[in-house]
């Protein structure tokens, strides 16, 4: 088990994150170095395999089909069923004619016509039987017979989930949170500034990485009028948790809002901070927390920053995971930045999500 978690590129807090970015490596010619395999359901691979990697509807046809298409493995041992449970609770309030009404709408749930949606959409029907997407030119097997594996005891499950926490594949995070003088603008219904919430999701995340991650922190902010300005600070080192966590902690309730936004000098300098000391036996990360737009002349080329963060060898990769904070926060911009870096944007521009935000980032490590 520790040779497979040590093989991992990056974890994730949903298969959709890789399969987003696989569908982007691959149209640059890259989708064979980005991962090997990768543990979907069937549908997500007819998804990805008609160019709509999200799994959204509404933007199937929007893309080209992958130029490297996905090919399911229907492994011989067995596998687990992602299903939907259907569950009419026993409470106070759920009564004859409730039980009644539940039991009409799993019998139109069954109908022909609506399984027929589930099954143009590369679901299995509810009997597990295969529709027309379910075929092997869509790089599926509808004749495949798998055996399914039953959920172990609770107790299993719990010494699995300790046992990954121990062999799972380390992380080092460079933390860089925006200081700029608009975080200091109040959040509304919240009575503190946007800084105050990030802050508080910043020290959370501190719980969510194990003693023997690494983690250190950077504010960003500056004068773009001074020539000799730097437009971030470094404030703790990469380390590990169990050694820097109270200096993090510190740093993080000591900042103010103040300044301009650097965005795009800083994320080339975290980025060459981590790759001049980059640990091929950890995933490698920034981190990046922003409420605003490049503010900063003297480093305004965006396009060659997504070149230089874009990479063909994966093992040498340092991810960028901007997240963006608040309604000035550019979503757009820190897309192309996640996706320039086989990683991935999170959206948080309502800014009392961002404890939410936060914890599906550090998700991917």
């Amino acid at each position: 088990m520790s040779g497979v978690e040590g093989s991992v590129v990056h974890y994730g807090d949903t298969t959709l994150t890789f399969l987003r970015n696989l569908y982007d490596a691959g149209a640059k010619g890259q989708g064979m170095s980005y991962i090997s395999a990768v543990t979907v359901e069937e549908k997500s691979v007819w998804d990805y395999n008609q160019g709509n990697p999200s799994g959204n509807p509404a933007t199937r046809g929007e893309q080209p089909k992958p130029r490297v298409p996905l090919v399911a493995i229907y492994p011989k041992e067995g596998t687990l069923v992602s299903d939907n449970p259907y569950v009419v609770l026993k409470a106070g309030w759920v009564d004859d004619a409730r039980r009644a009404a539940a039991t009409d709408f799993l019998a139109f749930l069954r109908g022909p016509d609506q399984q027929r949606r589930f099954t143009e959409a590369a679901f299995r029907s509810f009997d597990g039987r295969p529709g027309a997407a379910i075929s092997r030119d869509n790089g599926l097997l509808p004749d495949a017979k798998f055996t399914t594996i039953e959920p172990p005891a609770p107790q299993v499950l719990a010494q699995v989930a300790q046992s990954w926490n121990e062999l799972r594949k380390r992380a080092r995070v460079l933390m860089v949170l925006d200081v700029s003088g608009s975080m200091g603008q109040a959040v509304p219904g919240t009575g503190v500034s946007r800084l105050e919430l990030a802050k508080k999701a910043a020290l959370d995340s501190i719980g969510r990485l194990d003693p023997d991650d690494q983690l250190g922190l950077w504010a960003f902010s500056g004068d773009p009028l001074d020539p000799h300005d730097v437009p971030y600070q470094v404030l703790v080192e990469p380390g590990p948790v169990r050694q820097v966590k109270a200096r993090f902690a510190a740093a993080v309730k000591d900042l103010i809002p103040n300044g301009a936004t650097g965005l795009y000098a800083t994320i080339r300098a975290a980025v060459r901070s981590i790759h001049d000391s980059f640990d091929p036996n950890k995933i490698n990360a920034v981190v990046l927390l922003t409420d605003g737009q490049n503010e900063y002349d003297r480093d305004n080329n965006l396009d060659s920053l997504l070149t230089g963060l874009d990479t063909e060898d994966a093992d040498s990769a340092v991810r960028v995971f901007p997240i963006a904070y608040g309604g000035q926060a550019d979503f757009s911009v820190l897309q192309r930045i996640g996706k320039a870096a086989n990683a991935t944007a999170y959206d948080a521009t309502d800014p009392t999500t961002i404890q939410q935000v936060m914890a599906a980032v550090i998700s991917n490590f």
